[in-house]
């Protein structure tokens, strides 16, 4: 069973286009006979053809009087297309003849600027006027039960890591899982210090760890295979007997270094490891503690930006409770104070 996104140790950082208030924009609307609509529609159709903006928005709204009356409220334009005096003129000139309906005077309302993106902005704006809304599960995750512990189990062995760092050390971890069986493929933490080198993220060193990782298991399987070779060469039999696939059947390919894989990371990444994660193509990122220099939700939001061919989804305040004396001494945070600003 899913667990509900209030009961989530963490929250979703979504882009600004899926947290923003959708807003408002004038439109007018008049009531109309539904036997009638068909001629009203034609007309609208005739003046504004290209309805820019109003997408998301139904053309029809249906009002059930107390009587039980049934009317329709038709969008007609925005009140920045014309004036209402000039709205109303134009309505009265074409409704003579076979065009003639009953209506009721144009009023102003007012209705969503932007489409919704998400349930949660369907939610806040649909009693305004009824909205076209495709929800797309993709960007609507869920997590049952053992999910969650499994998150909360990686990231708080990173946290006690952090608490327990060596004065001197920037306690930033973290580490990289595969999800899909809750492995961890590799652990890194920040050696800026201790290497005396500025790319030596927590971020990077991990990247390079599962870059290691990688290496080791190809090369393991390539002696296997090396193995099996030099026994068919001394037992043809070998062969017939030994299953053992060819190199490109064993090792698995994969496009890119962190496909599909989660890393957890006790801070927020700066822009430089942020962008590491996009080229080796992670799947989600789950980090504990905002970062002054952090680029998935504090400057920037990388994951969401339109121009990138790869986006990822990322959690923050992962076990993240009010802010305790421990975190506020934290010495990771408090770098940069001196005017030499240091990254995630």
């Amino acid at each position: 069973m899913n667990v509900d996104k209030s009961l989530w140790p963490f929250q979703q950082v979504l882009s600004d286009e899926e947290s923003r208030d959708l807003g408002t924009q004038s439109v007018y609307i008049t009531d109309i006979d539904p036997k009638k609509t068909t001629i009203l529609l034609k007309f609208i159709q005739r003046q504004w053809p290209q309805q820019q903006g109003l997408e998301h928005c139904k053309r029809i709204r249906k009002n059930l009087l107390p009587e039980g009356r049934i009317t329709l409220s038709v969008l007609l334009c925005p009140t920045s297309a014309m004036g209402e005096e000039e709205l109303e003129r134009l309505l009265n000139e074409f409704n003579v003849g076979d065009n003639a309906f009953d209506r009721s005077p144009v009023q102003a309302i007012s209705v969503p600027l932007y489409a919704p993106l998400n349930r949660t902005q369907f939610e806040s704006c649909k009693h305004l006027w009824p909205i076209i809304y495709r929800e797309d599960t993709r960007l609507d995750p869920k997590f049952n039960e053992s999910q969650i512990n499994d998150i909360t189990t990686h990231m708080q062995a990173l946290i006690t890591k952090s608490q327990n760092s060596l004065s001197g050390e920037l306690p930033v971890f973290a580490r990289v899982v595969d999800p899909s069986n809750n492995r961890i493929i590799a652990e890194g933490s920040d050696t800026r210090a201790a290497d005396k080198h500025p790319l030596h993220h927590a971020v990077m060193n991990c990247i390079d760890n599962v870059a290691l990782s990688e290496r080791d298991r190809r090369q393991s399987h390539k002696r296997k295979l090396n193995q099996t070779d030099s026994l068919s060469e001394e037992d043809p039999d070998v062969s017939s007997r030994d299953s053992t696939p060819n190199l490109e059947e064993t090792v698995e390919k994969v496009a890119y270094l962190c496909t599909g894989f989660d890393i957890y990371t006790t801070h927020e990444p700066c822009t430089m490891c942020s962008m590491a994660l996009l080229h080796s193509r992670i799947g989600r990122v789950f980090y504990h503690k905002p970062s002054r220099t952090g680029a998935l939700g504090t400057v920037y939001k990388i994951h969401s930006h339109k121009s990138l061919n790869h986006h990822f989804k990322v959690f923050g305040d992962v076990l993240r409770r009010d802010l305790s004396q421990a975190e506020a001494t934290d010495p990771y945070l408090q770098l940069g104070n001196d005017g030499n600003e240091v990254d995630a």
